[in-house]
């Protein structure tokens, strides 16, 4: 992904959707928090970053940022 955004000079929000989920798989959390971030800067209604980001925030110990980020996907 990270070739891919390098090698597109326009890359669609799924790319930074898509490098923020491979972040957060392999335990990288503050690099999904800020792919998840760009992703939703230009997608604000996708729910598969806030997901990134909730699990992200958890796993960092950032209770209070992980509930805002929850309570995004739950409306």
């Amino acid at each position: 992904m990270q070739n891919a955004l390098r090698l597109n000079p326009f890359p669609s929000c799924n790319y930074f959707s898509n490098l923020a989920s491979i972040y957060g798989a392999s335990g990288h959390y503050e690099k999904a928090i800020e792919a998840a971030k760009k992703a939703l800067q230009c997608e604000p209604n996708t729910p598969i970053p806030y997901t990134t980001l909730a699990i992200s925030y958890i796993r960092l110990g950032r209770e209070e940022e992980a509930r805002a980020a929850a309570a995004e996907i739950l409306g």
